[in-house]
């Protein structure tokens, strides 16, 4: 076995060094990994302290102190270059690939394909443009390569996501880009000829080269008009008022390309954006449809102290979601690929609702989300009571039928109007009075013990009855023992129940 493959897979194994490239890789480009943030706001700060420095340095002199802090910025970009030439490609996979390859077709093995391999990986990313960016910015500080450094400002590129979100424009909106182009140097190219040959013969008129003529027409169609060049003849005028009246045309055109594009960024800027917020979220509930019965759940959720988060099709739903400062999304909950970003495959989401519209929606949503966690509590709401078998077998905790729940309050107000709105008053804390859910938490206070042994009345707080295990036991006796998982249900007012509530969650 060569030498050159015993090393690759030496490397191969050698734990530490795996670690310590995945490391790398996570620190520079994993977007998720939890220290990026700090990388990028440090590189940032980095970059444009180097390059106040720079600037200062063109024409005072620059304290040793800042001269040194410049050389270790410098040695800093240096070993960043290094390091990202380093994780840019496997090069030791690919040795152990090209050894294997060859052994199994019983060629003999050459090192020095394997060495052409890993040098064409690491060429390629030398020349994209960030990394040419990445090279010229630690070029020496000779007099000569001094302008290259002013580059590191460009650097700045790779830790900011959104001006990299903005730079994708260019390529998603190649075509439109390329017809611009090609339409603006086109009528740059005519204009510039023409003028040219009108006004270079005359000695009043500036145009003196074809650079001249380029530099003109290009300043006419962008409307901007210094006045240093003017055309003197009555040809070189014609051509100018051709080009202002065709300019508006090119003005407008492109006005509408990054109107339109930048617009589409900016929404998949704040999707983003969210995304990234939920990211950091713990026990929050997920509401799917922000219609009549979305908005009065996420409303009691919010005063109860619950982390919400929105998901909604709707463009209206969800800006009307943003003004009450929730974090809302606009997408399809339908789609897995949307809930496997809003978090229901991951620990931290506690429960999902589905509350749109159609019931067809909320059981696909349901089956879905209980693909994906099969913890997760998931509530749902249908229209016919039919479907309530449907709901039970996609795995459905809680089924909600709103249209039952209105006629039996109805019947309830018909009967006895007075417990209605005794009823009617806790539930939907009227007069400060609350009915309040209290999650009994392993290791919290409340575990174990027995309901006497809790003084609810100086609280100021009346158990209305405890849920374990969808058993509800109206006003527990005294020995009742409260158990991990049971639901305690509280009345009481408004700040008695959020000062429990900061008690309990110790």
């Amino acid at each position: 076995m060569p030498y050159l493959v015993k090393f690759a897979y030496y490397l191969q194994n050698l734990k530490g060094y795996n670690a310590l490239k995945d490391f790398c890789y996570n620190l520079l480009e994993n977007q998720s990994f939890k220290y990026r943030k700090l990388v990028d706001y440090t590189m940032i700060f980095f970059i444009l302290s180097s390059v106040a420095i720079i600037i200062y340095d063109t024409k005072n002199d620059v304290p040793p102190l800042f001269i040194l802090y410049d050389d270790i910025i410098l040695g800093i970009f240096v070993l960043e270059y290094i390091i990202r030439l380093w994780i840019c490609s496997d090069s030791k996979g690919i040795i152990i690939r090209d050894y294997n390859k060859s052994e199994f077709l019983g060629k003999q093995y050459s090192s020095f394909s394997s060495v052409k391999s890993v040098l064409k990986d690491k060429i390629l990313y030398a020349i994209t443009p960030l990394a040419i960016i990445d090279l010229l910015s630690i070029l020496p500080g000779y007099r000569f390569l001094k302008v290259f450094r002013i580059f590191r400002i460009f650097k700045i590129l790779r830790y900011t996501k959104s001006i990299n979100q903005f730079t994708n424009i260019l390529k998603e909106r190649k075509f439109e880009f390329i017809m611009l182009f090609s339409l603006s140097a086109l009528m740059v190219f005519i204009s510039s000829s023409v003028i040219y040959v009108a006004e270079a013969m005359d000695d009043r008129s500036k145009v003196n080269t074809f650079f001249d003529a380029i530099y003109w027409s290009v300043i006419t169609i962008a409307t901007v008009g210094y006045g240093d060049i003017v055309p003197v003849t009555f040809e070189g005028k014609a051509v100018a008022l051709l080009l202002v009246v065709s300019s508006l045309g090119i003005i407008a055109f492109s006005t509408s390309i990054f109107t339109t594009s930048f617009t589409q960024k900016m929404f998949e800027l704040k999707k983003n954006r969210d995304l990234g917020k939920i990211k950091n979220l713990k026990n929050y509930c997920v509401i799917c449809g922000y219609g009549k019965i979305g908005q009065i759940v996420a409303q009691r959720l919010i005063e109860s102290g619950d982390n919400v988060v929105v998901v909604d099709n709707d463009h209206t739903k969800i800006e009307l979601a943003r003004l009450k400062n929730i974090i809302a999304l606009h997408l399809d909950a339908t789609k897995s690929e949307t809930l496997v970003s809003i978090g229901v495959g991951s620990q931290n989401i506690s429960s999902i609702l589905c509350l749109t519209d159609s019931e067809a929606v909320n059981l696909y949503i349901s089956l879905g989300v209980r693909y994906l966690n099969k913890d997760v509590m998931v509530v749902a709401s249908i229209d016919n009571q039919s479907a309530y078998k449907k709901f039970l077998l996609a795995g459905v905790n809680h089924i909600i039928y709103p249209y039952e729940a209105m006629a039996k309050m109805g019947i309830e107000y018909m009967n006895n109007p007075i417990a209605y709105e005794a009823l009617y008053t806790t539930l939907f804390g009227k007069e400060d009075a609350f009915l309040e859910e209290i999650y009994v938490k392993k290791g919290t206070f409340l575990e174990g013990k027995k309901i006497s042994n809790i003084n609810f009345k100086s609280y100021k707080l009346i158990v209305f009855g405890v849920l374990r295990n969808k058993d509800f036991t109206f006003n527990p006796p005294k020995n009742f023992i409260l158990e991990h998982g049971d639901k305690l249900m509280l009345i009481g007012y408004k700040e008695s129940i959020e000062y429990f509530n900061t008690l309990v969650r110790r």
